[in-house]
């Protein structure tokens, strides 16, 4: 056989050197030889020799090329062939990461597959008795990674050793460096007869082995191997057979024995025999072909009737049938299309992209598996037609290893994506304003489970989509409202209503309270994949508004009632004030007179307090803000606070650095430190400590506090702590409400609080509250400070005693117009200004006064009025008066603290108020300052 192989190759050497008139090859291409045999190897020779060597041989021969031949190894040739140092490496796998570097032939060379060796000693048949075995490759080998994929599915693990070749790889087998090793089918056949190593037959990843080129080898080159690879391949009597049982065909060695030559004379008598039976035979045959002409008809009516269009290829991927389906959804005629590569026909790339996806029925071949498309591909059709197309391909085997092509089902699923891609758009749009909402927004799928948690609820309730997305509801109820029972929230009667509306208190990711108000959505706004989803919003500040509003509405009613009664009962402690002073002047030292006087005297001004009190509630008192220095005030109050306290509590005053003057009302500041004091007294019936501390702050952000939210900036903060009983927080939100109290009746009317709390609201501040029940409260009233306001000097007047002005008026009598409606509080004014040595002309009513100045304004030095009168009030009659005469002097008196917006009218005519009940000397001290100006 090697003989004829010889000649033939003679006659072929000789055809070229005799037909061709130019001594060199006109094409020379570069061979990577690296040891690869059978197929690429030297020869004890040393020359190049192997079953795809000689092959390629044959073709350079009858083409008039030149082959050069670059040794190295596996890994060495592929790189090389890389960077296209060499132009052919033959006995090649094409893989999808091959395909990105190198060409490869169409037509196959051989078929090869992966085989497991062992030593002899070892005794292993299955792949499982490989599991923690060392097992040895080749690097850069194609079975290597194939054995590894092979051995996924029956999950076992081994370690592996690399090797440059597969002698190496033999050897590290015999010498016990790996247990076993991955070979390719064509690479053992020398080792058959190994009496060291064993095939195990364990078998796995049959590929075809094709000659591999650069990408820079030119296609005609490539064409033209493959026509002559195939034209060898169709004849039997071909070198392309001749080199295949040479090199790939294992014998045995051994001779002839003689009972062959009896067997050959008993064959050849057969052989008349055989021609007789062979004729019956072919008469079989010609009866069979027809059955399978009918069954190939029968098949081709079969596809042209499915309703999926059917694409069928040969093993190398060229079309062979098409239904008509496949014919409309392609553009191409079967008869148009046969003999084409599946590539020109079937072109599908990326819907979204464009770029191009691969071929499955490339990956068929590649892989031997069942193939298909991923969702929704796009097929481009011969007329430039778009389709959106699903499928699968599957191979067509013949018997249970060689594939004989492939079978490529799809349809047409265009409506679909479309479909599928409005839906998509719909959600991404819905899923858009959800997001942009300014509520919030949670819905759960059909399993239960949390499905959506837009970014409103991440910014109220801190957790993040990733969080919670997925949870139970239990869970996200267990999560938000830890302090609910789900159990109970979940049979609860508003569990069946819808649309319903539920205030709730949730507990952030940061354990602070927020009030939520959810709105659950019906029935009739389902969203397709939401089995309920519910909206909602914070309202902790509306409810924190409502709260304020309430307590403003208590304190407004409350002022209208202090507004309806204190001027008559002004009037009331006026009379019982001006005649016990006179019966207290009037006894001198009797002490069984002056003591119950002087309670007398006691109890009216707590009334006084009390109605003051009262008014600062409905804003109905006065406010004159003034520059004050709260650490003066509290300095002033210090000896009086002292007294009020008592002796078994201890007072601490801390003055901490510079305190800024702020504008206020000293009064009512004065009135919010003493009703603190008095409170934390009351807190310490047994004694205890009190520290009164005054500093200056800064408030860096906007503060929620008791009176409502205060701006950011810099404050004064008066502070009152004591270390009494302490106030449960049950009730903390509720003793700023009017005559709310928790003492015995007759020990505190409930206003104290309720006192600081409208002053410090006028005055645009803030109270914080410290308070642990058994450790006392704390109490820190923030006023804001004015930067641009700076502290002027005061200068104290000196007041005149009631002695000085009665003597004073002694010698020069002044007369007094007194307009009073309340006849015993007229009386009781007229005696004391009478006694004083005024002369007074009285009566009871505006217009009256009007009259009578009208007749006696030469006389008149004074006008002393009430100011709510029935029929013209003491303000209208003022008016009427300086008519007749400009800068008339004049006192009003009242029952309430009304009068700074009166006073506005009255600019450029000075005005003297006295608050009822007011004292003998306060009346007599005003009525000097007067008529002395």
């Amino acid at each position: 056989m090697r003989l004829k192989i010889y000649i033939i190759l003679l006659c072929q050497i000789l055809t070229v050197f005799f037909c061709h008139a130019v001594p060199e090859s006109k094409v020379s291409l570069r061979v990577g030889l690296p040891h690869y045999p059978p197929v690429s190897f030297r020869g004890a020779d040393g020359k190049p020799t192997g079953f795809c060597i000689e092959l390629l041989e044959y073709f350079a021969s009858a083409n008039d090329w030149k082959l050069e031949y670059v040794p190295g190894t596996w890994n060495q040739c592929l790189d090389r062939m890389k960077n296209h140092e060499i132009d052919i490496l033959c006995g090649m796998v094409n893989t999808p990461q091959r395909d990105i570097w190198f060409n490869f032939s169409a037509e196959p060379l051989y078929v090869t597959w992966g085989k497991i060796f062992v030593r002899t000693d070892f005794d292993y048949r299955t792949v499982l008795q490989l599991d923690n075995r060392r097992i040895g490759v080749v690097s850069g080998d194609f079975y290597a990674d194939s054995f590894k994929s092979f051995i996924l599915p029956f999950k076992i693990r081994c370690s592996y050793v690399p090797f440059n070749s597969y002698q190496d790889a033999f050897s590290g087998l015999k010498n016990g460096r790996v247990d076993a090793i991955v070979a390719e089918s064509t690479e053992v056949v020398k080792y058959f007869h190994d009496p060291d190593v064993h095939n195990t037959g364990i078998i796995f990843g049959p590929r075809q082995a094709r000659f591999g080129y650069s990408k820079k080898v030119p296609r005609e080159i490539v064409s033209r191997i493959d026509k002559q690879l195939i034209d060898y391949r169709s004849n039997p009597d071909s070198a392309y057979y001749e080199l295949y049982d040479k090199y790939f065909v294992v014998e045995n060695e051994s001779r002839i024995p003689d009972w062959f030559w009896f067997a050959l004379y008993g064959a050849l008598s057969a052989a008349a025999v055989f021609i007789v039976i062979s004729l019956v035979l072919r008469f079989k045959v010609k009866r069979q072909m027809r059955q399978v002409v009918e069954r190939e008809n029968d098949l081709r009516i079969t596809l042209d009737s499915i309703g999926d269009a059917v694409i069928v290829t040969d093993e190398n991927g060229i079309v062979i049938r098409m239904n008509p389906v496949a014919e409309g959804l392609t553009g191409w005629f079967s008869r148009d299309a046969t003999g084409r590569k599946i590539d020109e026909i079937f072109k599908v790339v990326n819907p979204v992209n464009g770029q191009p996806i691969e071929n499955p029925v490339d990956r068929v071949l590649s892989s031997g598996n069942i193939e298909g498309l991923p969702d929704f591909s796009t097929l481009l059709g011969r007329h430039g037609t778009r389709r959106q197309v699903a499928d699968s391909a599957a191979p067509i085997h013949e018997g249970t290893e060689k594939m004989r092509g492939v079978v490529l089902v799809f349809r047409d699923v265009t409506d679909e994506y479309e479909s599928r891609k409005r839906l998509r758009d719909s959600e991404a749009r819905l899923h858009k304003i959800f997001n942009c909402l300014p509520v919030m927004v949670i819905a759960y799928d059909e399993d239960g489970s949390l499905a959506y948690w837009n970014p409103e609820c991440e910014r109220i309730l801190g957790w993040t989509e990733e969080e919670m997305v997925g949870l139970t509801r239990q869970e996200v109820f267990e999560k938000v409202y830890p302090e609910m029972d789900y159990r109970i929230i979940k049979t609860g009667t508003h569990e069946k209503r819808e649309n319903r509306n539920i205030e709730w208190v949730a507990m952030t990711k940061d354990k602070v309270a927020v009030e939520l108000l959810w709105s659950d959505m019906g029935s009739e706004t389902n969203i397709p994949g939401w089995s309920a989803w519910s909206v909602g919003v914070e309202v902790s500040k509306m409810k924190d508004l409502e709260r304020q509003m309430r307590q403003m509405q208590k304190l407004e009613s409350l002022g209208s009632l202090a507004g309806g009664v204190a001027h008559d009962f002004n009037n009331i402690l006026q009379i019982i004030r001006g005649y016990t002073e006179i019966i207290h002047d009037t006894a001198g030292d009797i002490k069984e007179i002056n003591e119950p006087a002087q309670t007398i005297l006691s109890s009216v001004e707590r009334g006084s307090n009390l109605v003051r009190q009262m008014l600062y509630f409905s804003r109905q008192s006065g406010f004159a803000p003034e520059l004050v220095n709260p650490a003066e005030l509290v300095l002033n109050l210090a000896g009086m606070l002292k007294r009020v306290i008592g002796e078994d509590i201890i007072m601490d005053l801390d003055i901490n650095g510079m305190v800024p003057v702020i504008k206020a009302d000293s009064s009512q500041l004065e009135q919010v430190v003493i009703n603190l004091c008095i409170n934390a007294r009351q807190a310490m019936p047994d004694g205890g400590s009190l520290k009164i501390s005054v500093r200056k702050t800064d408030i860096p952000a906007l503060e929620k506090t008791v009176v409502g939210d205060i701006s950011p900036g810099r404050y004064v903060m008066v502070q009152v702590a004591d270390s009494g009983c302490g106030i449960p927080q049950e009730i903390q939100a509720r003793i700023f409400d009017p005559f709310f109290t928790t003492r015995e009746i007759g020990d505190g009317a409930g206003l104290g609080l309720s006192t600081v709390y409208g002053v410090v609201k006028r005055h645009h501040g803030g109270i914080r509250l410290h308070s642990v029940p058994g450790q006392g409260a704390i109490f820190s009233i923030l006023l804001p400070v004015d930067e641009s306001l700076a502290a002027e000097p005061v200068v104290e007047a000196h007041s005149p005693t009631v002695g000085d002005i009665m003597d004073t008026h002694r010698i020069f009598q002044k007369v007094v117009l007194l307009a009073e409606d309340e006849t015993i509080v007229r009386t009781l004014t007229e005696n004391i200004l009478s006694n004083a040595g005024y002369e007074v002309l009285s009566v009871s009513n505006g217009r009256d006064a009007v009259d009578l100045f009208r007749v006696n304004a030469d006389r008149i030095d004074l006008l002393l009025f009430d100011i709510i009168m029935p029929g013209m009030s003491g303000f209208e009659a003022y008016h009427e008066i300086l008519k007749m005469k400009p800068g008339m002097p004049v006192i009003f008196c009242t029952g309430y603290d009304e009068t700074n917006i009166e006073m506005e009218s009255m600019a450029g005519h000075p005005v003297n108020v006295l608050h009822k009940p007011f004292t003998k000397k306060a009346l007599l001290s005003a009525v000097d300052k007067e008529l002395s100006g």
